[in-house]
Order: structure tokens, then sequence, then C-alpha cells
């Protein structure tokens, strides 16, 4: 400490205990920093608002911005003659992004620098408190106002961009009608932090523009990585399309047309919302009869629960893990009971796991005929060594129940049913591996499909 500072804080001391004594300035310190005023001595951007409420504080320092332009921090980015930062470029081969001052946190914040300033003597004891109310009057507490870069802010702003620059990888895929593996196409991302990195560097270095980096990113599938020679049909299955709707037969076309092809790695967990995505117009999907608790609606999508059944029947017989699968609210006219998945966007998925050591290839299309029908297939490198079948059993049926409605528009005790309802059903569904004594049966589900009441009206005297 210098001789200067050591007599300066002498002073003050000695002035802060003069005061005391006289035991008024306690008082004072305690009534003005209750209040919203700046301390005494304070300035913002070489503008003096000591004594001023926050309010008046803010309008002169903007006053004071708009009539001299705004400072701009030492080494924060390009200036102008004006003393106005004037942001950056980003630059991705011919794309370019402009990124303000105020994108890059580069343009100060007035009313930030004075919520910090209101912050003085507003903490500690009374005599803390009274101490920072001299040092303003003697010292001064002056505050620059200076923009820095908001590197969150900048990320944020960089990850939208990202979305015209990233694209996905492409695995290597299976054509079904060329019977031969697509090369895989590998994709990009953009290394958010290396760019972040990247603007930094070029505002200390007073340059207008900077590169987004990207980095590759690799395929999960490559046909290299994949086994050569012969692929066997491990499993098949097929449903036919009953309703020749347009619509039913186009989401069941695109549906099938996404999962094709698919290369399930060892392990590997598919998911058909994952795979097939959101069912929405955008996407292609068409709108077609569906199952709606219970009862048939019109919907985006209708009609891909028959591939979801059609494929979770072939996954049984490949002896595949099934990891989430859901029944539909009655049973259906295409597949037997119990041997039905349904699928919600969001909602209600078909899952299952390669639980093989080897990689598996889903292959799916529509067969011609009256009905067309869906067919779907897994093929692998090694044939299924031990054949399976799927058997239902234990069957139990419910009648529905008949409510009543009274009618007055009836004669007396005259019944008129207006809905019949449907039964319910209880099944189970087994896996039986092989046959004779080495046949092993697996439960696979345990199915209860409820009964809907139907309603019958029935006549009764009319009200006098």
């Amino acid at each position: 400490m210098t001789p200067r500072q050591i007599i300066a804080q002498g002073l003050l001391l000695g002035i802060l205990l003069t005061v005391l004594g006289a035991g008024g300035f306690l008082g004072l310190v305690q009534w003005y920093t209750g209040t919203d005023r700046l301390l005494p001595g304070v300035t913002v951007g070489g503008v003096r608002v000591g004594g001023l409420r926050l309010k008046d504080a803010l309008y002169r320092v903007e006053e004071a911005v708009a009539e001299r332009g705004l400072p701009a921090s030492a080494g924060a980015g390009s200036v102008n003659r004006s003393g106005r930062s004037e942001g950056i470029a980003l630059r991705y081969g011919d794309q370019v992004w402009w990124l303000s001052p105020k994108q890059l946190g580069l343009q100060p914040d007035p009313a930030a620098v004075l919520r910090k300033a209101a912050e003085l003597g507003r903490r500690g004891s009374l005599w803390r408190r009274s101490l920072d109310f001299l040092v303003g009057i003697v010292h001064g507490y002056p505050f620059p106002l200076t923009g820095g870069l908001r590197e969150d802010a900048l990320a944020e702003q960089i990850r939208q961009m990202a979305r015209e620059v990233s694209r996905p990888p492409e695995d290597a895929r299976y054509d079904v009608q060329q019977g031969r593996f697509r090369e895989e196409v590998p994709g990009q991302e953009v290394d958010v932090a290396a760019t972040v990195a990247a603007v930094r560097a070029a505002l200390a270095e007073g340059r207008p523009e900077a590169e987004v980096a990207v980095r590759p990113v690799e395929p999960a599938v490559r046909v290299a990585d994949l086994p050569e020679g012969r692929w066997y049909e491990r499993s098949r299955f097929v449903t036919p399309i009953l309703s020749a709707d347009p619509g039913r037969v186009q989401n069941i076309a695109l549906a099938a047309e996404k999962i094709s092809g698919l290369v399930i790695r060892p392990g590997q967990v598919f998911s058909f919302n994952e795979v097939v995505g959101p069912r929405d117009p955008a996407y292609g999907w068409a709108q077609a009869r569906e199952i709606y608790r219970g009862e048939y609606v019109v919907g985006y999508g209708g009609g891909i629960c028959q591939v979801t059944s059609t494929l979770y029947n072939a996954v049984l017989l490949a002896g595949l893990e099934v990891v989430e699968r859901h029944h539909h609210d009655r049973p259906l006219q295409y597949v037997d009971p119990g041997r039905d998945a349904t699928v919600v966007w969001n909602e209600l998925d078909f899952k299952f796991r390669n639980n093989t050591e080897m990689p598996l290839v889903l292959a799916a299309r529509i067969l011609p005929g009256s009905p067309q029908q869906i067919e779907v297939s897994i093929r692998a490198p090694q044939p299924l060594d031990t054949p399976i079948r799927i058997e239902e059993a234990d069957f139990r049926y419910f009648p529905p129940e008949l409510e009543e409605e009274p009618d007055p528009s009836l004669p007396p005790n005259q019944r008129k049913v207006v809905d019949e309802g449907y039964y319910g059903l209880e099944v189970k569904v087994y896996r039986v591996y092989g046959s004779g004594p080495e046949e092993r049966r697996e439960l696979v589900s345990h199915d209860r499909y409820l009964p809907k009441p139907g309603k019958v009206r029935v006549g009764v005297s009319g009200m006098n």
C-alpha cells in the first residue's frame, strides 16, 4: 500500500469517526440505502448518476448513449468510426449468417450495469454501508458501459444455424428390389464449441468473419462391416389389406418403405416410432380409418398398425425379444386375436431387440392381388436353427351388457336395440420352439379385449 493510499484511508476513517460521533450520519445512511437511489459518486459510461433514483438514472444514461453512440469494449470486436461494434459474419461455404452486436452480447446493456451499481451500499452492516457511502463521496464509483461476448447466447445462435448445415448420416441399407446393399453416406454436424472459439478469435483479431466448424458423423452401419454372401429368410409373415381405402393403402405403403431395408445391429433395439416418425400430413401421411378407444375414427396415418402387427408376428417367428408391444382395444380382422400391435406417436410404441449375434435385415412390401397383402420378412447371414410357431390358447369370451335408455316415443315395454356393442375376449399367445420331446413353449402375451356395452331403447308411458 502506498503512502498516499494510507493517508487517504486514514483521512476517511477520521472523517467517519467524527461524523459517527455526531450520531447523525448513521441515520442518513440507513435511510438512503433503504431507497433505490444510487450512492453518491456513481458514474456509468462517464455519465454522473449518483444520487438519482434507478429509473431516472437509466433515462439519463440511455439519453447520453443515444446522443454520442455506444462505446465498445477493448478487443471485443470490430469497431467503426462512430465507435459502434459491427458484429461478425459466420461463413460455411457459400452460406453466410450475420450476427449483430446484440446477438453476440457486444452491445452494452445500461439497465444491467445500473442494477449492478444499485447493489452498492445495500449489503453488510450499517458500518460497512456507511464506509461505502463515504468512498463514493471521496473517490466515486465509475462503471464502464461496455459489452462482452455472451458465449451462451452465441452458442444458441450457432445451434439454430446448424440445422441448415448439419445432416444425419445414412446407414447402409438393403435394397429389396435389387437384392443388394446400398452404400452408407457419412453425415456432418456443427461443432458448437469450436465455432464459438473461432468467433472469439475473430473478434479479438478484429476480423469481420469466422468459419463454421463442422465435424463428420459416421454411419452406424457400413457395407464393409456386413457379412458377404447369402442372407437367409429367418421369418416371414403376411396379412391381407381388406380395405381398399386409398388413404389406408398409402399409409401402409409409406410405413413399409420406411422400415424396409433397415439393418438391425446385434443388441440394437428397434423402435417403430423412432424409425417411422410423426404421423403428420407434412410427412406424406393420409387420413384413413383407425381404432381409437375402441371406436373407428378417421386420423392421419390410419392403417400403419397393420404394418406393426405384421412386423410383430415376423419378430415372434424369428425368435427375437419383444421390448414393448400394446394390443388394440378390440380384435382385428386381418390378424388373429393376441397377435396385433398398435402404436400411437409419442404414446405407444412397438420395440424389439436383436438378441442374436448377427445383423438382421427387415424387408417389407405390398404384394399384388385381390386383396393386396403386406409382407414383412426378417433376413440374416444364417438360417434359423430351430423352427418356431405361434399358438393361441385359453380363449374366454365376455358378452356385452345392454344399457337401457327410456324412450317415450316407443310403446310401453317395447325394446329397440340401437347399438349391439361387441364381445370382449381374453387370449394367451405362446411361442413354440421345435417339436416333439424337444419342444419348448414360451408365454408371449396374455391379452384381454374389453367388451363394449350395447344400447337398447325401452318404451315408457308418456308424461302427463
